[in-house]
């Protein structure tokens, strides 16, 4: 089979990390696929040019095993949305006709979001290519789809050979919003690449990595963090980069604690350095608002370590008893949680078999390619 994935965003040299499960996915459907090929016309913020330092907008063509991508930057115009969408689809359209001259026609398209659905659309009407869409934008679930986005949506998931939610609290969502059929199909993991370390950080150390955000909750996890005796052997490092004013603000917030000298903003990182934190690391802490899935705790369990989550969605699909702890959304309960975990034993390996068992590029490909078929 020959499928060609359109990914709503996607990593670039502006951004080696956005997306990246995007393309994991993408290797794992070419494990056991005849060819895969990936379209990704992506927006760039003049931010992101300047924090780079880079002004090339050439493509990239990147052949990895039998996945061949095709990735063209595109500076977007602040404020101008519909202008940027409308540059994004005109150049994937010309990107697709030279993928097609070059690899020849899909048997079908895998659109990741339904954000970039008008594409699929036009692959399905003016080349006959059907498709399948997995959907992973929290948006839908934060209230932040515009009108525009929601017609788009409903329109995709009509038209969709499969619909496809990566969680099953996601897709009870959906499935209520668009009133269309949804199945379940997990994101996956590298576990070969995420393996258990042979080290770990002196003290117990608690693991975040997010962007900083309020959906990812970072001021309750400080404050729930701080309810630990001043006396305990314990620290929190976080991961991620943000916004200058909310990392301010959490830097003000972390000196305000007892246990401020024990909690690490550690800034971006990419994907080695996130491997290695987690390998080190004792416990992931997820503290989000909403998660569709949450990739970051499959990637830790893959590790060896167990993860306290909020129940915000997706990782209820994924932590169980004997891998870590669901608590709810607020501080004292996220506290009690991590309290928990740091008292507990946890046997790594039986969390890393699960991993392997349920989330693995195999499982994946499997269950994707069924429902391609």
């Amino acid at each position: 089979m020959h499928v060609l994935v359109i990914p709503s965003w996607y990593q670039s040299r502006f951004n080696k990390l956005r997306g990246v499960f995007f393309k994991d996915q993408a290797l794992a459907i070419a494990s056991k696929a005849k060819k895969v090929g990936v379209i990704a016309p992506v927006l760039i913020s003049v931010k992101e040019v300047f924090k780079t330092n880079n002004f090339s907008f050439q493509s990239e063509y990147i052949k990895t095993s039998n996945v061949q991508e095709y990735i063209r930057p595109i500076l977007a115009f602040p404020f101008w949305n519909s202008l940027n969408r409308y540059l994004q689809l005109h150049l994937a359209k010309k990107m697709i006709k030279r993928y097609l001259n070059e690899c020849g026609t899909p048997d079908i398209v895998h659109l990741q979001s339904s954000l970039a659905g008008e594409l699929a659309i036009w692959m399905q009407e003016q080349h006959k290519v059907p498709f399948v869409v997995t959907e992973h934008w929290s948006g839908f679930l934060q209230k932040k789809a515009t009108s525009s986005q929601l017609k788009l949506a409903q329109k995709v998931f009509s038209r969709s050979k499969h619909n496809i939610a990566v969680s099953q609290y996601f897709a009870c969502q959906l499935q209520n919003m668009f009133r269309e059929k949804f199945n379940v199909v997990p994101n996956t993991v590298e576990v070969d690449f995420f393996e258990k370390g042979s080290e770990k950080f002196n003290h117990f150390t608690f693991l975040q990595v997010a962007n900083l955000d309020e959906n990812k909750n970072q001021k309750m996890l400080i404050k729930a963090f701080s309810r630990f005796d001043q006396s305990s052997d314990v620290r929190l490092k976080i991961i991620g980069g943000g916004e200058k004013s909310i990392e301010n603000y959490l830097k003000s917030l972390i000196k305000s604690t007892d246990l401020g000298e024990k909690i690490d903003l550690c800034g971006a990182a990419d994907r080695i350095e996130v491997k290695k934190m987690m390998q080190k690391s004792h416990c992931l802490v997820i503290s989000s608002h909403i998660e569709t899935f949450g990739v970051v705790a499959i990637e830790a369990m893959s590790c060896g370590i167990p993860v306290v989550s909020t129940r915000c969605g997706g990782p209820e699909d994924v932590v169980n008893s004997k891998n870590g702890i669901l608590c709810e959304i607020n501080e004292e309960s996220l506290f009690d949680s991590m309290k928990e975990a740091h008292d507990k034993s946890w046997e790594s390996d039986t969390i890393r078999n699960y991993i392997q068992a349920n989330f693995s590029r195999d499982r994946y490909a499997d269950k994707m390619l069924n429902l391609m078929n």
